[in-house]
């Protein structure tokens, strides 16, 4: 009977006490890897000016039929260090393009003017690269939440052609393309809950408001995910992501604005060590 009961209580023990070596083991995490589905719906515009007056306000998805929503690729890496310090690093590109779109409207970028009812083809690629370091403030076995630093570098190709005039001339095949690389810093806040050894809740927001020389941006990134841990090293999940992009410009290599709207539900596959 001393032996039963002995065992009963070092079962009650290992029942209490595993659920929170389960929990301290997903946020101890020294690395993680995640791969991610993410289908946004999209909102761009873009507007090139000119030396002598301003371009048209371009939207993508309305003026030249490129797609308002994609599913693509995401790649997240994750590090922790000392305990309450982080490192995140992720990468993700939308590539876009229509083949002679017949717009109904004109449409002047810099100097080139098309007019409505001509066919323009046209293509619109973004790739997106954050890299980011945080602290936890917070630290519990089941709860943490911090601030993160960061910079969001965001490179964009634009290209144009059909049938046009430049500068006034005659209507001939007229091609333009635009590529710029913008690099933001940001800074954000995280946070993370560990509901049960197996699901987990966490969330990110991200902001950034910049003036500075020729130029004007901001950025608002929101996120929030909820993951299963279907093993000890491996988590299902799914969320939903909210970013939200503006830049002016006025520089010689480019005048304009350029707006970017994307947000939609995402799944991820995360394998952690």
């Amino acid at each position: 009977m001393i032996t039963l009961s002995a065992r009963a209580a070092t079962l009650v023990a290992t029942a209490l006490v595993l659920p929170q070596v389960a929990r301290a083991n997903e946020l101890d995490r020294s690395a993680w890897v995640q791969l991610g589905a993410y289908r946004p719906a999209i909102d761009s515009h873009l507007r090139v000016d000119s030396s002598s007056g301003q371009g048209t306000t371009i939207d993508f998805e309305r003026d030249l039929g490129l797609d308002d929503s994609k599913t693509v690729g995401s790649l997240l890496i994750g590090a922790r260090w000392a305990e309450r310090w982080r490192f995140e690093f992720e990468y993700f590109e939308l590539t876009r393009g229509a083949r002679q779109h017949l717009i109904d409207r004109d449409i002047v970028i810099d100097e080139i003017t098309y007019p409505a009812q001509v066919e323009i083809t046209s293509e619109f690629d973004t790739k997106v690269y954050r890299a980011g370091v945080g602290y936890a403030f917070l630290r519990e076995p089941d709860a943490e939440a911090g601030v993160i630093g960061g910079l969001h570098v965001t490179t964009f190709r634009a290209a144009f052609e059909g049938l046009g005039s430049f500068n006034g001339s005659l209507l001939a095949v007229q091609k333009d393309r635009r590529d710029e690389t913008v690099p933001l810093p940001t800074v954000g806040a995280f946070g993370t809950w560990l509901v049960s050894p197996q699901w987990l809740l966490s969330g990110r927001a991200d902001l950034f408001y910049l003036k500075f020389d020729h130029y004007r941006g901001r950025l608002f990134n929101l996120q929030g995910n909820v993951m299963y841990r279907v093993s000890p090293n491996v988590s299902l999940g799914a969320g939903y992501r909210l970013t939200d992009y503006r830049l002016d410009a006025d520089d010689t290599g480019w005048r304009g604005r350029l707006e970017l709207t994307y947000k939609g539900p995402q799944l991820m596959l995360e394998a952690g060590f």
